[in-house]
């Protein structure tokens, strides 16, 4: 399960696809022209704030979109290796 950032766009495989839409409870993610930092962050921060924390396994996903955000974050800045 992938999710890099390559020369400003946010690629991401199948696998880690699905499971991201099955922790956004089946949010559709923006097409992946539309994948950029900014987009895929705005995305993520929606997702996260459908979740409820309490809840055992949206807890799980809360902190796997949390990791995601802050390698988009750090990716943003430059400071993660990124594909050409």
């Amino acid at each position: 399960m992938q999710l890099v950032v390559s020369s400003g766009k946010v690629l991401i495989d199948a696998e880690r696809e699905q499971a991201l839409r099955e922790f956004a409870h089946g949010m559709p993610l923006p097409e992946p022209s539309r994948r950029d930092i900014a987009t895929m962050l705005e995305w993520i921060d929606i997702a996260i704030g459908t979740l409820d924390r309490d809840n055992e396994l949206d807890a799980a996903r809360y902190a796997a979109l949390v990791l995601d955000k802050q390698y988009l974050r750090l990716a943003a800045r430059g400071l993660m290796p990124t594909r050409n």
